[in-house]
């Protein structure tokens, strides 16, 4: 078994009626395509194994359906595994008992949501404060906790405030404060800032990496902008078809271009002065798009970040050439 605070072997999720058929065939190299047309099973993920080290920043990215959510979650075993194993600590998740698992996601996991999943009838204190009524903690002990939390992320004075008044930015700092009560030694992120306008965005970045001076966690983050992931990321993986199909630090793809499709469809790319031809530019707006969005200063009428058929003016793609980084920012 590897090392390190997580680690995972050979897991692989099935959604159907015969998981362990599926997986044979899988090893047997049928496609993902295949075993769901033929035997009506799908993929989620597809015999993954890597390792997270204590105090490091993890960060999964793939495009939408390459199974990044399922594997995050047989990670804290809210989804069940079809087969391979989870250690946590030495402890394989996979194969713990109900009760065994319970106490360990109420004392040393917590899980922040894109969706912020706050509780309207309750104040941001009583909200940041409930992991830990659930685990047991008294309610003046629970607060006192909660308050240092808020304060950690600068909410303490809106305590006793609802979700409703408060912004979008705030709201998910109250979920990153509900995470950060039970005091884990691990967190899992799924997207928690993509749904941020992006100074948002960046203000969370900048708190997470802040907490992480002082408390180390080992966290997994899951994410679709290579900038972030960059940004706070200790190492990046990417997934496809439920594989993780590459791993490395933001250092190396710094200095060597990713391999996989996803990866180089995300990695920021300086733009060009010229476009490309306009055969070459699609007619439809691809699912692929934000690479020609980033080599383009130009959008078509339906705001929808593809090739359109203007050639930018040369004073725009000079501008353009000056100043990548702001464009990639803002078009």
């Amino acid at each position: 078994m590897k090392s390190g605070k997580i680690v995972v072997e050979n897991l692989y999720k099935v959604f159907g009626q015969n998981p362990q058929e599926a997986i044979d065939l899988l090893k047997q190299g049928w496609s993902k395509d295949k075993i769901l047309a033929e035997k009506g099973a799908v993929i989620g993920v597809s015999d993954v194994s890597f390792s997270v080290e204590e105090g490091e920043i993890f960060v999964l990215m793939g495009l939408s359906g390459s199974g990044k959510s399922t594997l995050i979650r047989l990670i804290n075993r809210l989804i069940e595994p079809s087969a391979g194993d989870v250690y946590i600590d030495g402890q394989n998740v996979a194969k713990m008992a109900n009760a065994e698992l319970v106490d360990l996601r109420r004392r040393d996991m917590s899980m922040v949501f894109q969706s912020f999943a706050l509780m309207p009838s309750r104040s941001v204190l009583d909200n940041a404060a409930f992991g830990l009524e659930v685990a047991g903690v008294g309610r003046k002990e629970r607060e006192k906790r909660a308050m240092d939390v808020l304060a950690q992320v600068g909410l303490d004075t809106f305590a006793h405030k609802h979700p409703h008044e408060l912004s979008g930015g705030m709201q998910q700092r109250v979920g990153l404060a509900r995470a950060l009560a039970v005091d884990p030694s691990m967190m899992i992120m799924d997207e928690a800032f993509s749904a941020l306008d992006p100074l948002k965005r960046r203000e969370m970045q900048d708190l997470l990496l802040e907490l992480q001076k002082t408390h180390r966690r080992t966290i997994i983050f899951v994410s679709h902008d290579i900038e972030e992931a960059m940004r706070i990321g200790s190492r990046i993986g990417i997934m496809e078809g439920g594989k993780l199909i590459q791993v490395g630090t933001p250092r190396s793809w710094s200095t060597s271009r990713p391999t996989t499709t996803c990866a180089t469809s995300s990695t920021p790319s300086t733009p060009t002065a010229t476009s490309p031809p306009a055969s070459s530019r699609p007619t439809a707006c691809p699912s692929t798009c934000t690479t020609a969005w980033r080599r383009t200063p130009t959008r078509c009428a339906r705001n929808c970040r593809r090739w359109t058929s203007t050639t930018p003016s040369s004073s725009t793609a000079r501008s353009v050439s000056a100043a990548p980084s702001a464009w990639r920012r803002s078009p």
